[in-house]
């Protein structure tokens, strides 16, 4: 690591990760949040299992380039955005999502793809919070910065895991589905896209990595002597991840399901229709039928 300038040294700040990124092998590329508010980012030729573990004191001597914050995240309004009140909610039961800005190579030059991206999630958020349905994921407001007053992430209800996850963590060894478990998982989803639907939306990119689970595990009584074994049971199904949904009509700009997961007629630059939703369920039943 470099050693600090005086500047640095110097500095009142205090300095955090606020997204970090394996880049390739040896590399990690990161955003560094500051005490004021501003963001800065860079890249480390260090793994991100070394970078992740550095002190706040070690962040602040990362080298970084700042970023216009106010280009990234839309500014709180009151009267349309839930604040995200944490003395309500134990941390464990809580998500908070932010853009993967980290996820494009140039993301410094799309700053508005991220700020409208959030600003998707969070009117579709702030919508089905008024009428709250057991298979949308729970919507619980927004994270705002107090200093700059601008949204920095949107908080949710914690799931276990999404369905992909279920079938590739080691902690869930791999499970087969019954008939029982694929059927609940299609009704839930089902269910969910009729609820966004009739409020005027479509969701756009229905796939397993957004739809998330709450499992329990059920310990089994063994005839033989191997003792008693653990299984895992769904015991809750959610769609979520709302930042590629629109308004029907609303033409599709900066996020829809890839290729397999939607209609071949629909693509960026058509118009959000609820057959996409539609034609997404079904494959998702056929993706289910896999997993039996």
């Amino acid at each position: 690591m470099s050693p600090p300038t005086t500047s640095q040294k110097d500095d009142p700040k205090t300095y955090s990760f606020y997204l970090t990124q394996r880049f390739n092998a040896d590399n990690t590329r990161y955003i560094i949040r500051d005490s004021e508010g501003q963001i800065y980012w860079g890249l480390q030729t260090r793994p991100i299992q070394i970078i992740s573990r550095l002190s706040r004191n070690d962040i602040a001597l990362l080298p970084r380039k700042p970023l216009d914050a106010t280009q990234f995240f839309p500014t709180f309004d009151p009267e349309t955005m839930t604040k995200f009140e944490p003395s309500m909610h134990s941390r464990a039961d809580v998500f908070v999502k932010k853009q993967a800005l980290l996820n494009s190579p140039n993301f410094m030059y799309r700053p508005k793809r991220y700020y409208d991206l959030t600003m998707h999630e969070l009117q579709v958020g702030e919508q089905l919070a008024k009428d709250p349905h057991p298979h949308l994921c729970r919507y619980l407001g927004v994270i705002v910065n107090p200093i700059t007053n601008l949204v920095m992430g949107l908080a949710y209800k914690k799931y276990d895991c999404d369905l992909l996850g279920y079938f590739s963590l080691k902690k869930y060894e791999t499970p087969r589905l019954s008939a029982e478990e694929a059927k609940m998982i299609s009704d839930s989803v089902k269910s969910a896209v009729d609820a966004i639907h009739a409020k005027g939306f479509v969701h756009c990119d229905i796939r397993p990595p957004n739809i998330f689970l709450k499992v329990d595990s059920e310990v089994e009584e063994s005839d033989w002597d191997e003792g008693p074994s653990s299984t895992w049971k769904i015991k809750e199904v959610v769609v979520g991840d709302f930042d590629a949904s629109l308004k029907r009509g609303a033409q599709i700009e900066l996020k829809i399901a890839n290729e397999w997961w939607r209609p071949a007629s629909f693509g960026f630059g058509s118009k959000a229709d609820f057959e996409i939703d539609n034609f997404s369920v079904a494959r998702l039943e056929e993706w289910l039928e896999k997993k039996m």
